[in-house]
């Protein structure tokens, strides 16, 4: 019952704005210029009032503003391999692996192998000269992280890359598919707040500093929130990529 009042709230919003502008190019055409910035007013109130009472009218119109926006957004991958026996010369091998399949590059002067700690900072460069920061660590297990500075229209297909890379990596291990794997996306450069689920409408964006939100939004995703970046991790590559379809970029906290 609940949902279809909130249907009909929504349709006779829908209707209100619809009729307002019929009638605001009716009026403008005939030079009415009062009455025409009435039928304006009534255009505004009810969208607004759609905006802020459905979630589902907040997230699209938000996520075509930030559309619009493309502003540069920093886009992290992490993902891990857990397999005490594996040692630097088989991560080595898988790196080598990857860079081979999928025709990546590294400039002259960056590191290649990985030290004698376990680790290889680098930047790789895709066929398309997409440079991706590269970190390999080691600390029982091995943790490879990838990092995308684009812009926000471009996180789908940096995950896609990342996805393939991390598909490769593994298969080369003979790891399977369902370890830990974490996403970043920070916005901190653009002063926007990337949303998953949990939203804020009701403070003002003066009075943010900062903020922490996190959730179990299933058994195997858990979100975190902070001021202008969203952290998720799951053990299943599909619940991050609904994340990166459907996230919300807030201009503001309001």
């Amino acid at each position: 019952m609940k949902k279809f009042f909130r249907i009909c709230k929504f349709v006779f919003a829908l209707a209100i704005i619809i009729s307002s502008i019929i009638t605001v190019i009716q009026l403008i055409r005939i030079h009415d210029w009062t009455k025409g910035l009435q039928a304006f007013a009534a255009v505004t109130t009810a969208a607004t009032f759609c905006y802020e009472e459905f979630d589902e009218v907040y997230s699209v119109s938000n996520r075509l503003v930030g559309w619009l926006l493309n502003k540069t957004v920093s886009f992290s991958v992490a993902f891990y391999t857990y397999n005490e026996d594996l040692d630097d010369q088989d991560i080595q091998r898988a790196f080598d692996n990857v860079r081979k399949k999928l025709k990546f590059n590294i400039s002259e002067g960056r590191d290649r192998k990985i030290d004698n700690e376990g680790e290889l900072n680098t930047v790789i460069s895709t066929p398309q000269n997409l440079n991706i920061f590269c970190k390999i660590s080691r600390d029982n297990i091995y943790k490879i992280k990838l990092r995308f500075q684009i812009s926000s229209r471009g996180i789908k297909n940096s995950w896609n890359i990342a996805k393939d890379f991390r598909d490769i990596f593994l298969a080369k291990l003979s790891v399977g598919d369902d370890n830990r794997c974490d996403i970043e996306i920070d916005m901190s450069d653009a002063k926007i707040n990337p949303f998953y689920k949990l939203t804020i409408k009701t403070i003002r964006a003066k009075d943010v500093t900062d903020f922490k939100l996190s959730a179990d939004v299933s058994d195997s995703l858990k979100i975190v929130l902070h001021q202008y970046k969203l952290y998720a991790t799951s053990n299943k590559t599909s619940d991050l990529e609904k994340i990166i379809k459907e996230y919300v970029p807030l201009a503001q906290v309001s």
